[in-house]
């Protein structure tokens, strides 16, 4: 993880809580755009459970694996959309 990871994280865990608990959401969606080896996914479902649906994209298919195995590790395989691919062409794929 980068410098910036650590201050996005906190950036994304406040939004998330304010959306879920602050403003009542059941639920929340979220797109992790170069999820790497999945922190913001791995942070988000643990706290949060279902209450979160995410989709993670991964360009780079070492990352991706490595996101994979982090999945697995922590049992969130089937909770979590993980994409290989190019962000932009997922989303695109999504709306057709």
């Amino acid at each position: 993880m980068g410098p910036w990871t650590h201050t996005a994280l906190k950036t994304l865990l406040y939004t998330a809580d304010h959306l879920l608990n602050q403003e009542g959401r059941k639920s929340i969606r979220v797109l992790d755009v170069g999820t790497g080896d999945g922190p913001f996914v791995l942070a988000l479902k643990h706290l949060y459970g279902d209450r979160v649906q995410m989709v993670a994209v991964e360009i780079d298919d070492i990352r991706f694996g490595i996101a994979q195995r982090n999945l697995q590790r922590h049992g969130l395989t089937g909770s979590v959309d993980l994409r290989l691919g190019d962000a932009l062409q997922v989303v695109q794929a999504n709306e057709e």
